[in-house]
């Protein structure tokens, strides 16, 4: 097994033959045609299936090498060997369990015939599935951080710097200090001014599983805790204003864009009827709302996977500043930072009463539409006081907010909760 070649082409005209096994820890199972392997299988057993029987774990390994390999086995009869006895006539034991039910059920399609074959002849697989006092070898990564590098790197053009480098060196007490080719500013390293380095270092601060597409507050604290710059919150601002996925899901907290249009006042009586429903208020907490914020930045195109970001949202949450205890949980808990109407004219009437009613009902409607529209002059400037006026010309993009009954149709979402609140951009045409 450890010369060269070991494993041999298949040959479709010829039969396969499965050789199977199982121990406490494993099961193994290898493909032979003529004498010669063709592919091996190796898999250990969990808590649950190491609990399991002789017969079924056996079983467990011709299923396993069924699925594994059926492109090659489908279509044509082949031999699987095996060292359970009882195996050898599964078909004509009595299915009395619903896991031998299974098992037989995803036998059917398979020309096969199972053989018996004692352990001691068996030695190949039973290598496979278990071998006392094997080695184990684990693998162990180191992350290459090119940052540090870079830093250095765009300093030596950065004269400013340079000067900075110059006094710590001369004073080793002031607030600038020079260390592994490095300078801080009061313990954190001080970023040159090259736009494309900040800018990498502001999406590992903002974009990453660690940062979770948090806030200007959030994402300057993070950042603050080991790198430095002039303006460094203004460009967290421009940084965090011009990022997609936040523009996308993020819940908008500023005054709603278009001032109040009021319906014109009607001309007619029942010319205009109204309707509104008012139905259950949902209420969610503000953990939650940072929680779900959290997963839909990272999963609306995949909302099937929201359950493998929890350890992230958990770390996320845990090293975030909070402005309610002015620092993040982890700190707070360790106690250190974290890596119209047509009118009516008088005498028309040759009823004089008739014509008395009229005129008072002119005067009265009258009086009536200027009510309204005093009413409605007076709601306008109340709700344009919380309103924003925004203007889009032809050609601009823009994002588009859709109410939820229609997001299902244009945006069809299995998790309305970890959608995008807003689709595009779009392009004004017209």
């Amino acid at each position: 097994m450890t010369t060269t070649p070991v494993l041999a082409m298949p040959n479709f005209q010829e039969a396969f033959i499965i050789e199977t096994d199982t121990s406490g820890d494993g099961i193994g199972a290898f493909l032979t045609q003529g004498g010669r392997p063709i592919a091996y299988m190796s898999c250990a057993l969990g808590i649950t299936k190491k609990s399991w029987s002789v017969y079924a774990k056996e079983m467990l390994a011709i299923l396993e090498a069924f699925r594994l390999w059926r492109p090659y086995i489908l279509g044509s009869k082949f031999y699987i060997l095996t060292d359970q006895r009882s195996l050898k006539h599964l078909l004509e034991q009595r299915i009395a369990t619903p896991e031998r039910q299974k098992w037989v059920a995803k036998l059917l399609g398979y020309d096969y015939e199972i053989q018996y074959r004692p352990g001691r002849e068996n030695s190949a697989a039973d290598a496979l599935s278990w071998k006392a006092d094997s080695p184990i070898l684990h693998h162990l990564s180191c992350p290459q951080v090119a940052l540090w590098d870079d830093i250095k790197k765009a300093m030596q053009t950065d004269n400013v710097l340079l000067s900075k480098k110059a006094s710590a060196t001369t004073n080793p007490v002031g607030p600038y200090t020079w260390r592994h080719g490095l300078l801080f500013f009061q313990g954190r390293v001080v970023v040159p001014n090259d736009p494309e380095l900040r800018t990498r270092i502001l999406h590992e601060m903002h974009d990453t599983k660690i940062a979770g597409h948090s806030g200007v507050l959030r994402t300057f604290k993070r950042l603050q805790q080991q790198f430095y710059w002039p303006h460094m919150h203004r460009s967290v601002q421009q940084y965090v204003r011009a990022c997609p996925v936040c523009q996308r899901v993020k819940t908008e907290t500023l005054s709603p864009i278009g001032l109040l249009q009021p319906l014109p006042i009607p001309c007619q009586v029942w010319e205009d009827i109204t309707i509104d429903f008012v139905d259950g208020l949902p209420r969610s907490q503000v953990v939650n709302r940072c929680l779900k914020q959290y997963l839909r930045c990272f999963v609306h195109q995949w909302p099937r996977k929201w359950f493998n970001y929890l350890p992230w949202v958990e770390y996320w949450y845990d090293t975030t500043y909070h402005i309610s205890t002015g620092m993040t949980p982890f700190q707070a808990l360790y106690g250190r930072t974290p890596p119209t109407m047509p009118s009516y004219m008088a005498g028309v009437s040759p009823v004089h009463e008739i014509d008395l009613q009229l005129v008072d009902r002119d005067a009265l409607l009258k009086l009536l539409k200027g009510n309204l529209a005093s009413s409605i002059n007076r709601m306008k400037q109340m709700a344009d006081k919380k309103r924003r006026e925004r203007e889009f010309q032809v050609g601009d993009w823009i994002l588009l907010k859709l109410h939820p009954y229609r997001q299902q149709t244009v945006f069809p979402r299995a998790y309305q909760k970890l959608s995008n609140r807003y689709y595009g951009p779009y392009q004004i045409l017209e």
